[in-house]
């Protein structure tokens, strides 16, 4: 993908971490609609949000 900054360009080389990080830059001026979802790296979180999400009706998460 291509950032809108010319100084940093293409980001497809660049570590997830990284490009996450220049697109949660991106979105925090944009507001919702669109909005980035959660991510963790974190098992005892991701077992949380799995657990507290089914009670909500969704299936799962990646």
């Amino acid at each position: 993908m291509q950032h809108p900054d010319p100084a940093i360009g293409d980001t497809r080389p660049l570590p997830y971490t990284q490009r996450r990080a220049l697109l949660l830059e991106l979105l925090a001026k944009v507001g919702p609609p669109i909005q980035p979802l959660p991510a963790t790296d974190d098992r005892d979180v991701a077992e949380h949000w799995y657990e507290a999400l089914q009670a909500q009706g969704l299936e799962g998460v990646l």
